[in-house]
């Protein structure tokens, strides 16, 4: 999803108003030492993974480190009303590369690696509490992939009859599910979540291949472009994804924003939500400008990668 760069550093600091987490890593005990290209300084900036007008939901993490530090939110419906806030610090038993949430932030895929080396991709769950708000799927079940499908809609529900103030220690409740674990692919650098909740895409290091992973029972991945097939994959460290009224879904391939001037984009289109690729395209910088310019305004699909302010 962001740029990973940086030297291996000894220790990773988290810290928020109401507490500091230190993360720190050694390799003497690490089996697999955690790649350079895939580390970061710093912890980033809260991003906000659910923006709706009671309920909000932000992360904040650093490559390398085990752990992430969530900021949760919920207030009653009038105009003046009070936010419920809660930040907390959440463990992983491996160290984290990415993560990304689908639009509407009910679902957050988090990725890393374990100390045996293994790749890890875990999907974060929230479910709506009684008397609490939370965010509704309502374009009806999930497609299969190939089929049209209705834009993905999210809805803000108040599950009861009355607002009641969370408590801090459900804010901080999530139910975790691994849906990926291996060693043949390669590590995860960058992960994207469909917004209808039919699979995330993820960009593997140092393979640099782009796989699927359907949301489904007993998935496994499934390679759509290597970089023999697609040679830009080469350069590529995150992705994006943008909406446009006329030409629909379009997945964007970036290099590293720290890249010369002349650097290339490669955007994937699905025009109809389908799922699948209709056009595949590799465009250097002043191209990719003058196809942005033409195509105006292009929205982005998720609330990740915007800072997160109360």
């Amino acid at each position: 999803m962001k740029q990973h760069t940086g030297a291996w550093i000894a220790a990773t600091v988290v810290t928020a108003a109401a507490a500091t987490y230190v993360a720190t890593e050694n390799r003497t005990v690490q089996s697999v030492p955690f790649p350079e290209e895939l580390l970061t300084y710093n912890a980033y900036p809260f991003e906000a993974v659910c923006v709706a007008p009671h309920l909000r939901r932000a992360v904040a993490y650093s490559g390398g480190t085990n752990g992430m530090m969530v900021r949760q939110g919920e207030r009653d419906s009038q105009p003046s009303a009070a936010w419920t806030k809660h930040e907390s610090v959440e463990t992983v038993s491996f160290k984290v590369t990415d993560v990304d949430a689908r639009l509407g932030g009910d679902d957050v895929f988090v990725a890393g690696i374990a100390d045996d080396g293994r790749t890890l991709l875990e999907r974060w769950a929230y479910p709506v509490r009684k008397n609490g708000y939370g965010i509704a799927l309502t374009s009806g079940p999930v497609a299969p992939i190939g089929t049209v499908t209705a834009e993905y809609a999210a809805a803000q529900e108040l599950n009861g009859d009355e607002y009641e103030p969370a408590t801090a220690s459900y804010l901080r409740f999530a139910q975790r599910s691994v849906i990926y674990r291996g060693t043949g692919l390669g590590y995860i650098r960058s992960v994207l979540a469909d917004p209808e909740g039919r699979f995330v895409l993820f960009l593997t290091y140092p393979g640099q291949s782009l796989y699927r992973l359907r949301l489904e029972p007993n998935a496994t991945p499934e390679l759509l472009y290597s970089v023999t097939t697609l040679p830009h994959l080469a350069d590529v460290e995150s992705m994006q994804l943008w909406r446009h009224e006329s030409l629909g879904r379009i997945y964007v391939l970036n290099e590293p924003r720290d890249y010369e001037t002349g650097h290339s984009t490669t955007y994937l289109q699905d025009a109809d939500n389908d799922g699948l690729f209709e056009t595949v395209v590799t465009l250097t910088g002043v191209h990719w400008q003058a196809f942005r310019e033409a195509n105006q305004p292009f929205e982005s699909f998720s609330n990740t990668g915007v800072e997160f302010d109360w």
